[in-house]
């Protein structure tokens, strides 16, 4: 069975402090990373979107990252994709947010079935 796995930065005190073990386990394991541009910033160790996107590019992984007020991007190869940021109210806000929350839920139920599974 081929799954594809993800895995979320999750913080920029922890990219920074073990950037070199991610790195290595994202190359071996990993297909899809999540991350926002401040965790993209400390893992490529650069300041600039230039420069974290040519590291993205030739990382060969798929990297989704929110970029705040800029949107968000789509890293694979060559491909760079943007969604600008659309403004939202914040019932709106909390609304995505709980659907977010509850279908990462889903999904995490349903690859563990998938693994699970003899």
């Amino acid at each position: 069975m081929n799954i594809e796995t993800s895995l979320s930065l999750s913080d920029p005190f922890c990219v920074d402090r073990h950037r070199d073990e991610l790195k290595e386990f994202i190359e071996e394991y990993v297909d899809l990373v999540f991350c926002n541009f401040d965790e993209a910033k400390m893992f490529a160790q650069s300041e600039t979107m230039a420069d974290v996107s040519a590291f993205f590019q030739s990382f060969g992984k798929k990297i989704a990252m929110t970029a705040s007020a800029e949107g968000a991007y789509y890293f694979h190869g060559e491909t760079v994709a943007h969604q600008p940021a659309q403004k939202l109210n914040r019932s709106l806000i909390q609304q995505v947010q709980v659907i977010i929350l509850q279908l990462a839920f889903l999904i995490n139920i349903y690859q563990t079935k998938q693994l699970m599974r003899p």
